[in-house]
């Protein structure tokens, strides 16, 4: 193994098929400009997010590329819980991402704004800062008439990820996925880190007490699943938006076969990794 050139030539095949992608997805979507309106904003999101988590895994920033990692994929679950609706359900799902959702969070936000104005009482700028984020009483009152407690709940519920992934993998166009459940594995990893707990903090420090030349292959390992699954999920959004929009796939289907090269490298970086006995409480 030559882990730099494996490594180069790794990064040029996915980071080409990432931009290969999302100049077809673009295509696509400023050629259906209106029809693709409702979702755009979210796609967008997510190919940014994705580009970002590229960029940072390059730059030897994997644990970073991991949170942004996380928010990738938790929106990218959002859109294909979306675009994966049939009739009725896919307006009712848009409506609520885009509508209950923000209002739900409005409530939120407005509720600790009234109690940092009170914590700040004596503080100006404080209070010339939080006081925009409460809502009006009319404007409060119509969010809760319209959303009762009880039915806020339900819809933070249903667009949890867990349950998102669930339904998903029971119901994707009508037939069962079971792949969307191991979606959770990389996001609870991802979460480990975000969030700092005991797992988060262990398992980068594990990596950086390792031997150089254990590190360097576990980070290639690391950089390897950022990168492929980068590619993957740019592709997954494209047969996405070809299925929303009612158009050909066939460029995304067969771009999949462009990174087998960087896929069969990868995977002689994981086996290595894998091999390791020692490495098995923080695997990554």
């Amino acid at each position: 193994m030559n882990l730099q050139e494996d490594r180069n030539r790794m990064t040029e095949v996915y980071i080409s098929g990432i931009n290969d992608s999302n100049l077809e997805l673009y295509r696509i979507m400023r050629e259906n400009l209106e029809e693709i309106r409702p979702i755009y904003p979210l796609i967008e999101f997510i190919v940014d997010r994705l580009c970002t988590v590229s960029d940072l895994a390059i730059r030897d920033r994997n644990w970073d590329a991991e949170i942004i990692y996380r928010s990738a994929l938790e929106a990218l679950i959002k859109l294909t819980y979306i675009t994966s609706a049939i009739g009725e359900e896919q307006q009712k799902r848009e409506k609520e991402y885009w509508t209950d959702l923000c209002d739900i969070n409005a409530l939120k936000q407005s509720e600790q704004a009234k109690k940092n104005v009170k914590l700040f009482l004596d503080d100006e700028n404080m209070t010339i800062f939080f006081t925009p984020m409460i809502l009006s009483e009319d404007r409060e009152k119509e969010i809760r008439d319209r959303l009762p407690k009880k039915e806020r709940q339900r819809i933070e519920r249903e667009w949890s990820f867990t349950n998102m992934i669930g339904s998903l993998s029971k119901n994707f166009y009508g037939e069962s996925a079971d792949f969307f459940l191991a979606y959770a594995h990389g996001y609870r990893n991802a979460s480990h880190v975000l969030h700092g707990d005991e797992t988060g903090v262990l398992i980068i420090r594990e990596r950086m007490e390792r031997p150089e030349d254990e590190r360097m292959i576990a980070d290639m390992a690391h950089l390897n699943r950022l990168l492929s699954d980068s590619f993957q999920f740019c592709v997954f959004i494209g047969l996405q938006v070809s299925k929303y929009l009612q158009k050909d796939a066939n460029f995304f289907k067969e771009l999949v076969s462009c990174v087998d090269e960087a896929n069969k490298l990868g995977k002689i970086y994981s086996r290595k990794l894998q091999e390791d006995k020692v490495y098995d409480k923080y695997r990554k």
